[in-house]
């Protein structure tokens, strides 16, 4: 296969020319079968193709191909990163309406394929890395675990903070997320409006841009939200943690906030003190006769009190051995 057939082949996937995609594939496969560079590409094309024609046989053929290309050891990184959208694609190829179950096996192979994708560099393709960490929240987001996929969404915009993939998935991730942050939902809820907002301005398919464009509208309707009425102005977090009168407090909120100790999802929301408490909890109206819910609140409730007892503990010997 000649860099030029690649190209093509890139090319025609990238315009959503699929089916013309896959016959050049095939012509190729036909006319040079060990070529080294069909051998290491024919994964990725095979995934990307399955994946929007909805063949799974076609994704599964991509899985087996990358993982023959793996063992030869070159561009694993890459490699890998097909593999986990491989999985990832034919999990939701197969229960595309599932969602949030966490003993899903093929999202767990897409989980570890994603990052130990992580453990190579990427230093010259920072748009692949941005790329990867988007897909990793897909599938934390997908496996229940919105905090850790607010944390990669999160990496992927410190790459690109336009990326709109990242933007818009963010977003709905803070939807949910904002039902457990008490006084802090408006906050939440501005935060995946302007979120929203930035991502259907960007070059993203159709579908997805649509998708967005509609959550948008409803937090519209629900909440009276508009792009042109919020101020995208920060408080300043620094003034607030200057006003704690004691030196271990402004230790504290300083150590917890540069560290994401705290129990929020609010890193970068307009209101300043939103970022430095803990007001993760759950409400839920129950019959008084629930006693499972009851008893999981107060599971939770102690491993709460016990993570800020820790948080405590943990800046105050910090502190006390800075001052030695």
């Amino acid at each position: 296969m000649t860099e030029k057939e690649l190209k093509q082949i890139e090319n025609l996937v990238f315009s959503g020319q699929f089916r013309d995609a896959l016959r050049l594939l095939r012509q190729s496969e036909s006319k040079s079968p060990k070529d080294p560079n069909l051998f290491m590409n024919k994964g990725g094309f095979l995934i990307d193709i399955g994946t929007a024609l909805k063949k799974r046989d076609l994704i599964k053929a991509g899985i087996e191909a990358c993982h023959r290309a793996l063992m030869v050891g070159v561009f694993p990184e890459r490699l890998l990163y097909n593999l986990g959208n491989g999985y990832s694609n034919l999990a939701f190829a197969i229960t595309p309406t599932k969602r949030h179950n966490p003993d899903d096996e093929l999202l767990q192979k897409a989980k570890w394929c994603h990052r130990k994708a992580l453990e190579h560099e990427f230093t010259n393709n920072s748009a692949l890395l941005c790329q990867l960490h988007t897909n990793l929240g897909n599938t934390y987001e997908r496996l229940g675990r919105r905090v850790e996929a607010l944390e990669q969404f999160n990496k992927a915009l410190a790459i690109n903070p336009n990326f709109g993939m990242a933007l818009g998935n963010k977003a709905v991730c803070l939807i949910y997320a904002a039902k457990i942050t008490g006084a802090h939902v408006s906050a939440m809820t501005r935060e995946a409006y302007l979120c929203l907002s930035e991502a259907v301005k960007q070059p993203i398919e159709s579908d997805h841009k649509q998708s967005f464009a509609s959550l948008k509208k409803q937090l519209e309707e629900r909440y009276g939200l508009f792009e042109e009425a919020i101020s995208t102005v920060e408080e300043d977090t620094n003034a607030i943690i200057a006003k704690e009168p004691s030196e271990f407090g402004r230790f504290y909120l300083t150590y917890c906030l540069n560290n994401d100790l705290f129990l929020n999802f609010c890193p970068r929301l307009g209101y300043a003190e939103a970022r430095l408490e803990d007001p993760i909890f759950i409400t839920l109206v129950t019959k008084v006769s629930d006693k499972s819910f009851h008893r999981f609140a107060s599971y939770l409730n102690q491993i709460k009190e016990d993570y800020l007892l820790h948080d405590y503990r943990l800046t105050g010997k910090l502190l006390q051995l800075m001052d030695t």
